[in-house]
């Protein structure tokens, strides 16, 4: 995903089993903003073959927009315009959605960040009153409720013969501080050498 890209997709949710007879969908959310799903918002739609397939949803122009007619926030059910009986709700079984970056930025509140706005940020390290550039952001994965970022190391501490790649989990252990401009941590440099 390109940092720079204000129109990139990002996938949000996953759509799941049909639950009643009114078209309502179980809502596998991916995002750490569920207020995103508020109705008339409006999502791309991907289907399970263009995901098996490993096609990019970042071609907006081949993915259908999909309406949100109502959501229950505390079952994570949804309705979608135009699949409001059983029968037309089962088609959007196992589809994804997506939302642009620009479209999800809307709803954050001052000094919220979007995971997908660090991709590319320099990695800043102090470790032992040294300060280091360890290199920059390459993906965000979360495991077991901790996100970790997955660090492109430096070429220069590549040079020196460590690891290619490594990760740094979001914990205050680790990690200082976070903006776009650069993400300040201490100690990750001993996480790179066991790497």
């Amino acid at each position: 995903m390109e940092h720079s890209n204000k129109n990139c997709l990002l996938l949000v949710a996953k759509i799941g089993r049909l639950v009643g007879v009114n078209g309502a969908l179980k809502l596998h959310i991916m995002s750490d903003f569920p207020s995103i799903f508020a109705p008339q918002a409006t999502f791309y739609l991907q289907s399970p073959a263009q995901i098996s397939f490993n096609q990019s949803p970042n071609a907006q122009a081949t993915l259908d927009t999909i309406r949100i007619h109502s959501f229950d926030t505390t079952k994570n059910l949804v309705i979608f315009q135009g699949y409001e009986s059983r029968e037309s709700a089962a088609k959007l079984v196992n589809y994804e959605l997506y939302s642009t970056l620009t479209e999800s930025k809307k709803i954050l509140k001052k000094g919220e960040i979007l995971w997908q706005e660090l991709i590319g940020t320099a990695i800043s390290d102090t470790t032992d009153i040294k300060q280091r550039n360890l290199g920059v952001v390459k993906d965000i994965e979360r495991i077991a409720k901790i996100d970790y970022f997955l660090i492109q190391t430096h070429t220069e501490l590549v040079s020196q013969g460590l690891p290619k790649q490594f990760y740094i989990p979001n914990i205050s252990q680790y990690v200082l501080n976070i903006s776009t401009d650069c993400i300040a941590t201490q100690n990750a440099f001993l996480l790179l050498q066991e790497s």
